[in-house]
């Protein structure tokens, strides 16, 4: 399944042959959910048995809402049954994503995107405790559960997960190739600060492309519009240090761009306006677009 802007300081060199919230409507609490298999019920045979039933897709899917967090049905159904005719599509979905939750490889969130009139695409789905047991069979106890996520952090997780199903359309599309999206805390990173402290640099997202003949890797900023310009100006300054300090250039041999991408125009010349007050060096490490026009500015090969 997996399969900008030309710059040098963005680029590894290696030639390569929406409406505020991201889109989504507000949420809203559905007043019934399906029956799943109670917690209690979950014994190790019973995971043998989940697991056996697995397609190819089933495993897919669980592993995607597990780096992603949160996705909607609508977001999985795009990424996953994106073939045949529409009514068959989410018919398939539908129908594999029920079966998941029953298993509680999948949880569905008490809450909908666009409320009851979405049907099952506006589903929320989350890890489940069967998913968090099955995976950490796997991958060593990497998986985690979340655990109460409040509306905002709903909103802001599924923008991210958005931008992750624009990049995988664009790529079937034959635009780019989406070579790598590591999610948080995976793109996380570690770089010294002054006094021999240590501080970490928290994007959102960390996404490698191919563009015509080269790479490109950029820090994902995904911004709802309910932080202060203050605090912009604060994670600004944090992307400046961990670019000066040299880090990625030494570990991974490529110096990333950033990428704020906000929720409308008015944002946007809001933040730009902050990167405007920087030093010189700042236009060619910073770049500010929108949430509908985010995977086509990331996949145009249009100079800042």
């Amino acid at each position: 399944m997996m399969c900008p802007v030309a710059c040098p300081v963005a680029s590894s060199g290696i030639p390569h042959k929406a409406a505020p919230g991201g889109g989504f409507r507000e949420i809203r609490t559905p007043k019934d959910l399906p029956s799943q298999v109670p917690l209690s019920r979950i014994s190790s045979a019973c995971l043998d048995h989940i697991s056996s039933q697995l397609t190819p897709t089933d495993k897919a899917v669980v592993r995607l809402v597990s780096r992603a967090r949160l996705c909607s049905g609508a977001q999985l159904e795009r990424l996953f049954w994106h073939e045949g005719a529409p009514a068959s599509r989410a018919r398939q979905a539908r129908r594999t994503l029920s079966r998941l939750t029953a298993w509680r490889l999948l949880d569905r969130l008490p809450r909908m995107v666009g409320g009851r009139r979405a049907g099952s695409r506006g589903f929320i789905y989350t890890l489940g405790p069967s998913g968090v047991r099955l995976l950490a069979r796997e991958e060593g106890g990497r998986a985690r559960r979340l655990s109460a996520p409040g509306d905002r952090y709903i909103n802001h997780t599924l923008a991210v997960s958005q931008l992750y199903v624009e990049l995988v359309a664009t790529g079937r599309a034959g635009h780019a190739d989406l070579i790598a999206f590591d999610f948080e805390p995976r793109c996380w990173a570690q770089f010294p600060g002054a006094w021999g402290v240590t501080l970490t640099l928290k994007p959102d997202a960390r996404i490698k492309l191919g563009v015509g003949d080269y790479e490109y890797t950029w820090l994902i900023e995904i911004d709802m519009a309910t932080e202060s310009l203050p605090t912009i100006e604060r994670k600004v300054s944090r992307h400046l240090d961990y670019h000066r300090s040299g880090t990625a250039q030494r570990t991974t041999g490529v110096a990333p761009r950033v990428l704020w991408v906000t929720p409308d125009t008015k944002r946007a010349e809001a933040i730009d306006a902050v990167l405007r007050r920087l030093p010189d060096e700042a236009p060619k490490l910073f770049a500010v677009t929108t949430a509908p026009d985010a995977a086509s500015f990331l996949t145009s090969e249009v100079r800042p």
